[in-house]
C-alpha cells in the first residue's frame, strides 16, 4: 500500500534516499517509494531471523564457556 501523497512521502523519506531508488532502478517517484517500502518489509523479516541467529550464537557461546 501506498502513502496517500507521495511528494509529502519523499519530503519526509527524503529526495537524496529515494533518488537511489530511482537510478538504480530507472524508476519514476511511485515505483521508487514501492521499492522503498518493499525494502522495508524485507528487513522487518531479516530482523527476525537475525534475532534467531543472535540467540543461538550466544546460547552455543555460553553453553561452550561453561564446559
Amino acid at each position: 500500500m501506498l502513502p496517500a501523497d507521495l511528494s509529502i512521502f519523499e519530503q519526509t523519506i527524503s529526495k537524496a534516499r529515494l533518488n537511489s531508488y530511482r537510478s538504480y532502478f530507472n524508476a519514476d517517484l511511485r515505483e521508487a517509494v514501492g521499492l522503498y517500502m518493499w525494502n522495508a518489509e524485507i528487513s522487518s523479516c531479516m530482523r527476525v531471523l537475525l534475532s534467531y541467529f543472535e540467540i543461538a550464537l550466544r546460547n552455543s557461546i555460553h553453553r561452550e564457556l561453561s564446559a
